[in-house]
């Protein structure tokens, strides 16, 4: 009996992977790509890309790397030497770049599958390649679907449609198809992290008496001191080796004899040297800093993600108290920059950014603001689409792309509260909750600090807030943002406004709750600071 998997499973025919290959991107420098192939199937697009070379095709793929989900395919693929990596691309996680995703996924789960690509690509950047049938891009009636439709149109994607393709093929059919072509760019970042930090030339370190002066932190003392002790240790180490090869030769006959011991690093390209060595322990200390739970649990996933993209260039830096302040201080500068557009993303994505969503219409109210009749804000509830299910047995799944989304929702309200404590158990207790909700199959009313969520199996997630103070909070500063409140807002007393300005406050909130503000400011009207950041 024909499975499930292999109902939807259509092989590629030649003629339309010789489309698909010539849709790559040719790239003057890159010759080696590092390739995806999800629903590989029997591996005919996997085997034709693996005969390609530079010479006929402009480019060669340096490893192509399959997904299948089906065990009869996996043992053809097996039997090919493909390199299978795993079996559900859905629930698919990698830290591997790739540079091109090139598929042909089930027909019934087109939308899905390419989703899923854009999710892997957007991080690094890349090419997708995939074929769709015609009708899960011209009929969006799902949501998964018209998430796809604005994301194509995101990205501009490049769309053929072609009829009767497979007419010929091993396994017939008359469906339109679309061949999707798209180019993600790599975010361009710039690293505030890592400007004013001094650049030592000399390797020099720092006394211990100078660190206990200025140490702030036990963690940090002792990581410098061990540091330190590392750094000393190693160079020790290589001292000797140098030393002993200087007169350690396999030959004493051979014009160029070789030397007895060959000791190299873990990277064997790289040369075992002095700097070299350093440049690889600062790499460990400085990532082992940024895995401690108090700051990487604050940093949202941009902060981190710019951390950890730059990681390579820290080595750079020598690991002391002076470089680690510089670091804490830009940090915490790039913290409040984050944090501010953070907000007003999430003031978007809470109205705009899911306006087509049927449910979503109640998220906002609208109101005439300062020269624009177009202002809203959030309300107590709203509705966003939220993908929380299993895709096979519909079961309720809180993998990490939920987990993500509250915490990032979390984060912000934290801020906004201008709390005393760190909050980070409330942060760590988001995994746990979500763990015993998925566990019990609990989907409504789960409880968070500043908000309760339900989830349902259709896709979406209903949030419901639990301060009506941090609520308006947050719709202040993203109305002050988009400028629809009046410049003196907060500022000004409601009896010294200007007939205009009354108006706009009388939509936006009322004269009472106005002068509640105005009494109130520090905790109305939010300033971004860093006093949750490890100084």
């Amino acid at each position: 009996m024909m499975t499930e998997e292999l109902k939807s499973f259509y092989p590629t025919p030649e003629e339309l992977i010789k489309l698909m290959v010539s849709k790559i991107e040719k790239t003057k420098y890159q010759k080696d790509l590092d390739i995806l192939e999800p629903s590989a199937g029997r591996g005919d697009i996997a085997d034709y890309l693996k005969k390609s070379s530079y010479w006929e095709n402009g480019f060669s793929a340096n490893s192509v790397d399959c997904i299948e989900i089906n065990e009869n395919l996996q043992r053809i693929l097996n039997g090919k030497e493909h390199t299978l990596i795993f079996d559900d691309f859905l629930n698919f996680s990698t830290n591997k770049r790739y540079d091109l995703i090139i598929m042909n996924p089930p027909f019934n789960k087109g939308d899905l599958h390419l989703l899923k690509a854009i999710e892997l690509m957007k991080k690094t950047g890349g090419q997708i390649i995939c074929i769709l049938n015609a009708e899960t891009i011209k009929n969006p009636y799902s949501l998964y679907r018209q998430d796809l439709k604005n994301k194509l149109e995101k990205y501009e994607a490049e769309i053929e449609y072609h009829q009767e393709i497979f007419k010929n093929a091993d396994r017939e059919t008359n469906v339109e198809i679309a061949l999707v072509n798209i180019k993600i760019e790599k975010e361009k970042k710039e690293s505030r992290i890592l400007e004013a930090m001094r650049k030592e030339e000399k390797e020099q370190f720092f006394k211990s008496e100078k660190i206990q002066a200025v140490t702030s932190s036990e963690l940090i003392e002792r990581l410098i001191e061990s540091y330190n002790f590392e750094i000393q240790v190693g160079l020790k180490f290589i001292n000797e080796y140098e030393i002993i090869n200087e007169f350690s030769e396999e030959s004493f006959t051979a014009k160029y004899p070789q030397k007895v011991f060959n000791l190299n690093f873990y990277n064997k390209d790289k040369e075992l040297t002095p700097n070299n060595y350093i440049e690889i322990i600062r790499n460990k200390y400085w990532e082992m800093l940024f895995k401690k739970k108090e700051l990487e649990e604050l940093f949202t996933e941009t902060i981190r993600r710019n951390f950890y993209d730059n990681l390579y260039k820290m080595r750079n830096y020598e690991f002391n108290m002076f470089n680690i302040k510089q670091l804490l201080k830009n940090l915490s500068n790039e913290m409040i920059s984050s944090l501010e557009e953070s907000i007003v993303a999430l003031f978007d994505e809470f109205s705009k950014e899911h306006h087509w969503h049927p449910e979503s219409e109640d998220n906002i109210h609208y109101y005439n603001g300062w020269y624009t009749n177009k202002s809203y804000y959030v309300n107590k509830k709203v509705i966003i689409p939220m993908n929380c299910t299993s895709y096979y047995d519909r079961e309720f799944r809180f993998d990490y792309s939920v987990k993500s989304k509250i915490t990032d929702i979390h984060k912000i309200f934290m801020y906004l509260d201008n709390s005393e404590e760190k909050n980070i158990s409330s942060i760590e207790e988001i995994g746990n909750i979500l763990s015993i909700a998925e566990r019990n199959q609990t989907n409504r009313n789960i409880d968070f600090t500043y908000f309760t969520i339900s989830l349902f199996k259709k896709g979406t997630c209903h949030i419901k807030f639990k301060s009506e103070d941090l609520l308006l909070k947050f719709n202040i500063y993203g109305s002050q943002k988009k400028n629809w409140l009046p410049p003196g807002y907060g500022k000004k007393k409601y009896n010294e406004m200007t007939e205009e300005e009354k108006v706009v406050i009388d939509e936006f909130q009322g004269q009472e709750s106005y002068e509640k503000v105005c009494n109130n400011t520090d905790e109305y009207l939010f300033q971004a600071s860093t006093k949750f950041l490890l100084e």
